[in-house]
């Protein structure tokens, strides 16, 4: 189920993603047909493509780096000077680079660390102790839900879930810690009253989600102050749906999709696409009906101009465009269960979705046949380094590549999740 400030410089070429096809809405070019499925898997709107190889050229600065966890251990990877092995205990997950990518927070057992990118200065900011002064023992165990790089500061945020008998609950509750060290963490605010962070592009402001409010303030806990309120999202099981923040690249507003309270009780009740401004009250700038939450949940476009969502029709779904300027399109459609959007490329030029396996990626837009996104059967973990190159896992495998062409292996034997920084 997501809630950029860096400089984006290119060093690889990019290879063309497909030919236009004006009005191109379906594979075979019939609006609201399903497309038939090649015995080479090809999926809706899409064409087989034979990877063209891209030589890289030569480092420029700034430089991608990579960190990730292998067995336990956190290794870094950097166009510069490849490998390097950071730690080596065995416990460590989840590394988090700082946004000068001078720093990793990750993961030691439940306890948060930090650790700076050469391996030095290795120091405790969450320990055990303070995570079991949270919580009484009879409700269970606290242990850290997420944690984000403070992006104007040397802070790390934070927030904690609570372990019981039978499910682990998150607190929404935020809390600050430097990554100095030494320092006990600040509640900034407590269980019930924080959420899921997104921070504002100019490092200011952030948005707290939780499963019926988000929340906005400064950074520095002031003016706090509810922003939208909706009804729960029925998930019929026992996670929370939490909704998508996007911010405008001026910090202005951001925007949000709030789905259908209960889709299949309900099967005409609207999903709708929200302005929020920073001062101001909430606009409703669209409404569609989407299919549940829980099985497919709409993608905003980076910029936040567009949603892209799945509709129900019948046992198929489509794959619809809906924006303020460009109303509601339609991509194309497939069999509802066999394929759902993944996310957006970092400049809202297309959108990422999977067929008929969730690790075969597709990319596609509104005109033009989609393309295969990589040239490994098992795709996942993609992250987007900028419009040209993308970071993801073959099985085990940490690869870089160039969307609808070719990717190399930066490492192999990968047991965790990865993050970059490209300064």
């Amino acid at each position: 189920m997501g809630k950029k400030l860096f400089p984006f410089i290119s060093i690889l070429i990019l290879v063309m993603l497909a030919c236009s096809l004006p009005g191109a809405i379906s594979p075979a070019g019939i609006t609201n047909t399903p497309p038939a499925v090649s015995a080479t898997g090809v999926p809706p709107g899409g064409t087989s493509v034979t990877p063209e190889v891209v030589s890289p050229l030569p480092p420029l600065l700034p430089v991608l780096q990579v960190v990730y966890g292998k067995g336990g251990d956190l290794w870094l990877w950097t166009e510069a000077s490849g490998l390097t092995q950071l730690t080596s205990t065995g416990t460590d997950t989840s590394p988090r680079l700082s946004p000068d990518g001078q720093q990793v927070a990750f993961l030691r057992g439940e306890e948060l660390w930090v650790i700076n990118k050469d391996g030095s200065n290795l120091r405790q900011l969450v320990s055990t102790a303070y995570l079991a002064s949270l919580v009484a023992p009879a409700s269970g165990r606290a242990v850290l839900h997420w944690f984000k790089w403070e992006p104007l500061s040397n802070n790390v945020f934070f927030g904690t879930s609570t372990v019981g008998e039978a499910y682990t609950v998150p607190a929404y509750d935020l809390q600050r810690v430097s990554a100095d060290g030494g320092t006990v963490p600040s509640i900034l605010e407590a269980a019930g009253l924080g959420g899921m962070v997104t921070f504002s592009p100019n490092g200011t402001l952030v948005a707290l989600a939780q499963p019926t409010s988000i929340f906005l303030m400064n950074t520095d806990g002031s003016n706090y102050h509810e922003a939208i309120t909706f009804d729960l999202v029925q998930t019929y099981s026992e996670w929370f749906y939490i909704p998508e923040v996007v911010w405008f690249a001026d910090s202005s507003e951001f925007r949000t999709v709030i789905p259908a309270h209960d889709a299949l009780g309900n099967p005409s009740e609207g999903t709708t696409f929200w302005s929020v401004p920073v001062s101001g009250s909430p606009v409703d700038m669209a409404g569609f009906t989407a299919v549940p939450a829980f099985q497919n949940a709409p993608r905003i476009s980076p910029d936040g101009l567009d949603v892209a969502y799945l509709s129900p029709n019948g046992t198929d779904s489509e794959l619809h465009l809906n924006g303020f300027m460009i109303g509601d399109e339609l991509f194309s459609s497939y069999p509802a269960d066999q394929w759902g959007l993944v996310g957006w490329a970092p400049d809202s030029s297309g959108f990422v979705y999977w067929a008929d396996d969730k690790r075969s990626l597709w990319f596609g837009h509104i005109g033009s046949v989609a393309v295969r996104l990589t040239d490994t059967p098992h795709t996942e973990n993609l992250r987007w380094v900028d419009g040209t190159r993308i970071l993801f896992t073959n099985d085990s495998e940490l690869r870089i590549g160039v969307p609808g062409g070719a990717s190399t292996v930066i490492d192999t034997g990968l047991t965790g999740s990865f993050d970059f920084t490209n300064q």
